[in-house]
């Protein structure tokens, strides 16, 4: 039986862009960081003689999203990105299970939602990856 640490300081978030240069996120929020694809890549369909045809999707968007603290170094800037249809590359590495998530073809949805009250509250950037790819 092999048993291994995980470690969320493994994680790291890295963006590259044009406009914005390249930064690693860091002053993430207490949720976890969602990657996901945003349609199935194969689907069967089954003839009324039992035969099976699986036809391929070349829709290859995911979604990620990322809470960030409030108090984040990168809260501003990715306040900008969202501000713009500016394009840029997203990779989501996790060192300890050796996984690589993202896209090079990648833009904000909208600004994330500003929650106040008793705790200051964490924003989640909704990131669209247009060629998202799980390594």
């Amino acid at each position: 039986m092999e048993i291994r640490n995980y470690n969320p300081s493994d994680v790291t978030i890295t963006i590259t862009s044009k406009a914005f240069g390249t930064f690693a996120i860091t002053g993430l929020g207490e949720d976890n960081i969602e990657c996901s694809a945003d349609n199935d890549f194969a689907e069967a369909s089954t003839g009324f003689q039992g035969d099976v045809v699986i036809n391929e999707s070349a829709k290859r968007n995911g979604t990620i999203k990322v809470p960030v603290q409030a108090t984040s170094p990168q809260l501003k800037v990715l306040k900008k990105m969202a501000d713009v249809t500016d394009i840029f590359s997203i990779w989501v590495v996790n060192k300890a299970t050796n996984e690589k998530t993202g896209g090079s073809k990648a833009f904000m949805k909208k600004p994330a939602d500003n929650k106040v009250g008793e705790k200051l509250a964490d924003r989640e950037f909704e990131i669209q990856v247009l060629d998202y790819t799980d390594r």
